[in-house]
């Protein structure tokens, strides 16, 4: 375990102790009389010593520790925390592996979601995300991006109602929610994409509900005109007009080149 204020390590051995809890209340939190051994880390320079051989770990099974001994070589352990197991069990970590919670060290798992990510946020989102993202570095790209469309929406769309900007604000809260507790990334992946088609049928004109429809709703106009409510109008200005223009054309220039350079290399 770790203790930031004292720099003191100590790991508690044979009962299979680790970092999570206090001691027993009848223990002396003074003495170390009645557990079988602990290793005190000493850091290079922490208590003056310039020795090299101050940062081994020292093995003390044998002996009772108290405190005042830990004090007398230049360190104040102001706190102990342990886990209690029986013999012969091993205390297990809350955190899952990347494995557990489905994800492989693989740059080709989950690419087009990265591509995306890196488009949106750039190639230090890209690279953190490559090859050994974790379920809590997913969990932040992910929700960024939610965020990212809230904020995107919100200064983008020059007139809505109230009630359309409420439905996509709680609509992003709630995929925040659910990506958070998530413990498996196929479990993200679905929050996220629940969350994603709420959003899209909202900018749409409103999110419908077919629940008390008992025979599956089919691919028509009558069921999918989202106009109930508000209507959804695109108007461009002539500098809109002009950008979109300038645009089109670096498009159509990177796609000839591109051509170009392909038949050559054929």
């Amino acid at each position: 375990m770790r203790h930031k204020d004292s720099g003191v390590s100590g790991v508690g051995g044979a009962s299979g102790a680790r970092e999570g809890a206090s001691l027993p209340a009848d223990s002396d939190p003074c003495a170390f009389s009645n557990y079988k051994w602990i290793k005190i880390s000493l850091e290079i320079g922490a208590t003056g010593h310039e020795d090299i051989s101050t940062t081994r770990l020292y093995d003390r099974r044998k002996d009772d520790i108290d405190f005042g001994e830990i004090e007398r070589v230049g360190f104040k352990l102001r706190a102990l925390k342990m886990t209690f197991v029986k013999s012969g069990q091993m205390a297990q970590s809350k955190r899952s592996s990347s494995r557990e919670a489905g994800i492989r060290y693989d740059m080709s798992q989950f690419y087009s979601m990265k591509d995306v990510l890196e488009q949106l946020f750039g190639k230090r989102v890209y690279l953190r995300l490559k090859e050994t993202a974790s379920l809590k570095d997913w969990k932040d790209s992910t929700i960024k991006l939610l965020n990212a469309i809230l904020l995107a929406s919100e200064s983008s769309t020059a007139v809505a109602d109230d009630d359309w900007r409420n439905e996509i604000t709680d609509a992003v809260e709630l995929g925040v929610k659910l990506i958070s507790s998530a413990d498996h990334i196929s479990d993200l992946f679905s929050s996220l994409a629940a969350t994603l088609t709420q959003i899209v049928f909202v900018q749409i004109g409103c999110m419908p509900n077919h629940r008390s429809e008992q025979k599956t709703v089919r691919l028509t106009k009558e069921w999918w005109t989202l106009s109930h409510f508000r209507s959804v109008q695109y108007v461009q200005s002539e500098a809109q007009k002009a950008a979109l223009v300038q645009v089109r054309e670096k498009r159509k220039a990177a796609k000839q080149k591109y051509q170009e350079h392909e038949s050559q290399t054929n």
